[in-house]
């Protein structure tokens, strides 16, 4: 608050007037009445109003809508009535987000009246790359695919821009201009987040946290870039953060998470910071039970514990204090996004607003139970065992075409 005081100003005047052989006495001094300081009255700052609708940030629910209402309804359909071919292929069919993003492309494809098939297999390379070769063979309109070695699939899909078939990719970044858009996670971003996320609550606690990192899968871009990222914000502020350990791989699977916080706590006592890497956020939680150290939120020997959000698990472990936060990994969002792009550039025939949407790295904590940002995560969702095709349609503010976004 600026304050202004006005200073006191005091004067003495003091008039002696002489008059040589007239004046007896000196007159008394004259002293001017004092007045006291004021202070302005405070008036406080003006809060600017907040206009109906206004723009909430980007990557914040904007708008919600939900079934029977359908905004997709006829997209898929060409000017001759056919229905447009796309082909999805996601990282895995086995992986709870992968097999979520493959619920969520079907149900979009029908919603849209397009012809929509996906082609996931369990986590193979090799094999996704066999995969898109024959998906080339039947030549559809268009692929959305979620890679997992991004430069072993140029080659194939060089081809596919040669025969006029539109990519989009999935959460990771566009390596080739043979990709149409694509909206992604930043792995480096999701693992700052988690970085700065312990960091504030080591400053609130004034407590300085020796974190272990779990590793997931160190032969895939997200298992390497994830844990860099946590460990830059590490580097740049030890007086709060250090990792001070880091699990074997652990290739995504809480039996192997678990057996490794098992492991490596007790010989490593110092630990009280957990970062896990996605997808094993429950075997976090066990292997810290299964040896008697899985203490809520508030408790003096509970450890910090903040991951990437891969399974659906997090908003039980956060609602219960068994974790601190988890740093959103949003199918809703990546392939959501990237069908949009496909209704966008492929069925309408309008050029992408933004080609790379790079999603925000939010993380979901305590503080976001019961807002409309965490009603509307993907893996709230999912946890109230809501169906995918009941599932809203949500304009996250991306690609700033309402109804599509």
């Amino acid at each position: 608050m600026r304050r202004f005081i006005i200073p006191l100003v005091t004067a003495a005047v003091v008039v002696s007037i002489i008059l040589a052989g007239c004046v007896t006495e000196p007159a008394p001094p004259v002293t001017p009445p004092v007045t006291p300081p004021v202070e302005p009255p405070v008036t406080p700052p003006v809060e600017p109003p907040v206009e109906p609708g206004g723009e909430l940030p980007i990557g914040w629910p904007q708008e919600a809508i939900w079934p029977p209402e359908n905004p997709f309804e006829g997209l898929g359909i060409k000017p001759d009535g056919s229905p447009y071919t796309v082909h999805h292929l996601a990282f895995s069919s086995e992986h709870p987000c992968g097999t979520f993003c493959n619920s969520i492309f079907l149900d979009y494809s029908r919603r849209a009246g397009c012809t929509g098939t996906d082609q996931s297999i369990p986590y193979d390379p090799m094999g996704q790359l066999a995969v898109v070769e024959d998906i080339y063979l039947l030549q559809p309109d268009a692929l959305i695919l979620w890679s997992i070695e991004e430069a072993m699939m140029l080659p194939i899909l060089e081809k596919y821009q040669a025969a006029g078939i539109d990519v989009y990719q999935e959460d990771h970044e566009i390596l080739s201009p043979t990709i149409i858009g694509c909206s992604r996670h930043s792995g480096i971003g999701m693992g700052r987040a988690g970085g700065f996320h312990a960091i504030e609550s080591a400053i609130e606690l004034n407590k300085p946290y020796r974190a272990l990192i779990v590793h997931g899968y160190l032969g895939a871009t997200a298992g390497i870039v994830r844990p860099f990222g946590f460990q830059s914000v590490a580097y740049d502020n030890p007086q709060w953060l250090q990792v001070i350990n880091e699990t074997p791989e652990c290739m995504w699977d809480d039996a192997k998470a678990a057996d490794a916080v098992m492991a490596m706590l007790p010989a490593n006592p110092e630990i009280n910071c957990i970062f896990e890497s996605g997808g094993m956020l429950g075997g976090i939680v066990e292997g810290l039970r299964s040896i008697n150290m899985l203490y809520p939120v508030g408790h003096p020997d509970h450890i910090f514990v903040t991951g990437v959000s891969d399974d659906g698990r997090a908003p039980e472990y956060i609602e219960k204090g068994w974790m601190d936060g988890a740093i959103e990994h949003s199918p809703m969002k990546t392939c959501g996004n990237s069908f949009k792009m496909f209704l966008i550039h492929t069925c309408m025939g309008q050029t992408l607003p933004q080609r790379d949407v790079v999603l925000d790295s939010v993380v979901y904590d305590q503080s976001f139970i019961g807002t409309e940002a965490w009603n509307l995560s993907w893996d709230v969702l999912k946890y109230q065992g809501l169906a995918v095709e009941d599932m809203p349609l949500i304009d996250w503010g991306y690609l700033g075409i309402p109804g599509l976004d």
